[in-house]
């Protein structure tokens, strides 16, 4: 079975990738390295990864990873969690170290 919620969300993140490469392209790739441009990059590409995972484990029915299964479970406390949580953090820092931010702030 399908999860819709889960497909819609990859689905609308993977439209606006493509709709903005050109723009990601000129904007971030191009520009030199600092922490908000790796903060960035890692938060986009590896919620598409874990959104992308997570959508293949639940959809196969199939898979030891059933839903409701003990394997499920762990899958989510070792995997799911921690990843969501770490990205989570790395977004509340691109916020924070983003140019433009007034430094007497930080």
């Amino acid at each position: 079975m399908i999860n819709l919620s889960a497909a819609a969300a990859t689905t609308w993140l993977v439209y606006d990738i493509v709709i903005t490469l050109d723009q990601e392209i000129k904007f971030t790739w191009r520009s030199r390295w600092t922490i908000p441009k790796s903060l960035y990059i890692i938060v986009r590409y590896f919620t598409l990864a874990n959104m992308l995972l997570y959508l293949i484990v639940n959809t196969n029915t199939n898979a030891p990873l059933a839903v409701g299964s003990v394997k499920m479970c762990h899958f989510w406390k070792s995997f799911v969690t921690p990843n969501t949580l770490a990205v989570q953090t790395l977004a509340i820092l691109l916020v924070f170290f983003r140019p433009g931010v007034d430094d007497s702030f930080r």
